[in-house]
């Protein structure tokens, strides 16, 4: 999307677990389809179909994916798991090989495709690159440090090929008018091989034994070129502050590894109360949108037999628990709220059931008031 458009429309794709934490999203443009992952190891393609987005395949090794790669005509995807197995495939769903690199105490972090397609390189966290060609042979190993987790690699060609000939155009048209297409003369790529302590190696090929080395001073980066392959942009977090609390830094880098300017990034945080502040988090009225989930649990409570439930605030992807109770009526939605800051071991009674000592706010409670100031500044929803 270029930065004359604006966002036309925000679809919610409901697919992976909630407990499971969505950990990769890749998009393939030629075929325009989106292919998420997620913390259990669980892919899905999705595909727009009569104006709705459906979950056209399903891969689940029950293995932590590491990267996931399309092709650059996107016709085959790359998978890397955690355990060393990789796997090549079709958009469409079929295997074309796969293969478990045996790796000395290390994993497979990353991985991606040579700009012609006909090679896959992987990054593992002993700082070295594997070769394998589109068989799955092994190729090459290079150790680049030893010392150091490659996390990312990048090359600087456009990401997908999406140019359509000229001379298939005439001669699907009949017109020998139409003179071939004379290919641009194409400038070479460079591979950019990214390491936790957050230097990055700018190499000619994998095998380059005089790369540019680029010390960023970020950590926890993230690469991404420009679309003619001439800027190099790396997002992180620096090891220290200059620039008031704003710790987020894109540097902006050449081909040639020269620093052309900083950009820091400003961000906000939502509030998340302290254990000890429990009680007066809940207690009073807020003067923002608090986005909250109520989950009710299997188990009753044993004396009552009313249902118990949680109230969980939802935080960066995660949910937060707040608060516990029960059910006061069958009939009406009322609730005994428990104290958030009682001890453990006097909320819970022996048996998995709540202390009938536990401070409430209920109905006649003399925190029901504030209790329904601070729900009613919240957005709740039934799990």
């Amino acid at each position: 999307m270029d930065g004359a458009r604006t966002l036309s429309c925000e679809k919610m794709l409901s697919g992976h677990v909630q407990d499971d934490a969505v950990t990769l999203v890749k998009w393939n443009e030629p075929y325009q389809k989106l292919a998420s992952c997620d913390s259990s190891g669980v892919i899905f393609v999705w595909i727009k179909y009569e104006g709705r987005w459906s979950i056209e395949l399903i891969n689940d090794r029950n293995t932590q994916v590491t990267d996931f790669a399309w092709s650059h005509d996107g016709r085959m995807a790359l998978i890397c798991y955690r355990d060393g197995f990789v796997l090549v495939g079709s958009v469409a769903g079929q295997r074309y090989w796969s293969s478990t690199l045996h790796l000395d105490r290390a994993a497979v972090l990353c991985g991606i495709w040579t700009p012609d397609d006909h090679q896959v390189l992987f990054g593992t966290s002993n700082g070295q690159i594997l070769v394998n060609d589109m068989h799955g042979e092994l190729v090459a190993q290079v150790t680049l440090n030893e010392d150091a987790a490659i996390v990312a690699m990048a090359w600087s060609c456009e990401k997908f090929k999406m140019e359509e000939a000229d001379d298939d155009r005439a001669a699907s048209t009949g017109d020998a008018s139409v003179p071939p297409a004379q290919a641009p003369e194409s400038k070479l790529s460079v591979l950019a091989v990214c390491f936790s302590n957050g230097a990055i190696h700018v190499m000619k090929n994998y095998d380059d034994i005089s790369p540019t080395i680029i010390n960023t001073g970020l950590k926890d980066i993230k690469v991404e070129w420009s679309n003619s392959g001439e800027v190099l942009a790396v997002a992180g977090v620096a090891s220290e502050s200059t620039d008031g609390d704003c710790r987020n830094r894109i540097h902006f880098y050449t081909d040639a590894g020269l620093l052309r300017f900083v950009a820091s990034i400003p961000y906000t945080q939502c509030y998340l109360p302290e254990a000890h502040q429990l009680r007066e988090f809940v207690s009073r009225p807020h003067n923002v949108r608090l986005h909250c989930t109520m989950v009710r649990h299997d188990t009753e409570d044993l004396v009552s037999g009313s249902a118990t439930y949680t109230l969980f605030l939802e935080y960066l992807g995660g949910l937060v628990p707040l608060l516990k109770g029960k059910r006061a009526s069958k009939l009406r939605p009322e609730f005994v709220i428990y104290d958030p800051q009682q001890p453990a071991d006097q909320r819970d009674a022996p048996g998995g059931r709540q202390a009938s000592s536990s401070s409430a706010y209920g109905r006649n409670s003399p925190g029901a008031e504030s209790g329904a100031a601070a729900s009613s500044m919240t957005t709740i929803r039934d799990a």
